[in-house]
């Protein structure tokens, strides 16, 4: 689970300090990874080949909000709905979450990799390659590669299933 304090100014010009929660179960991951659209991160690979930038920030703002949600005062569950997901990006603190991710890599990588179930961390090469100043095309393309590696042993899909 990541969680992040945001401070913001709402729609009255009154600044809040509000801690935000968002996480990815196991079965979210698989069903982007394997869902009936194609592989999440094929698709991820062919935007960062094709240096398709707007997609890339649809993804991001796609996959913020797939996060977002709230904790159950006993911690037991973690809530999520459409409805949560859109009040959400209607306020301040989305907006400055989203522009902090966009400009900063590393806390890009960060955020993805809080989100992710402990034993399918995805960005721990990507926030190896951030913090040496060697993220290029050619890296996040392989890092790509190996989470595709990596969840297809997660996972065995039935004979004929095509990701």
């Amino acid at each position: 689970m990541y969680t992040k304090t945001i401070t913001y100014t709402d729609y009255n010009g009154v600044e809040r300090t509000e801690k935000f929660y968002f996480n990815m179960t196991k079965p979210e991951v698989l069903e982007m990874e394997y869902g009936t659209t194609g592989s999440f991160t094929a698709a991820i690979k062919k935007m960062i080949e094709t240096d398709n930038a707007g997609r890339v920030l649809t993804v991001l703002k796609n996959l913020i909000l797939k996060a977002y949600g709230e904790k159950s005062l006993d911690g037991r569950r973690f809530v999520k709905s459409e409805e949560l997901s859109k009040e959400f990006s209607e306020t301040e603190a989305f907006a400055d979450l989203y522009m902090e991710l966009v400009k900063d890599s590393k806390k890009c990588a960060e955020f993805i990799d809080g989100i992710m179930p402990d034993d399918l961390k995805a960005s721990s090469d990507l926030m190896n390659k951030v913090e040496s100043g060697s993220v290029t095309k050619e890296s996040l393309i392989n890092m790509v590669d190996t989470m595709t590696e990596d969840n297809s042993k997660v996972v065995s899909m039935p004979a004929g299933n095509t990701v």
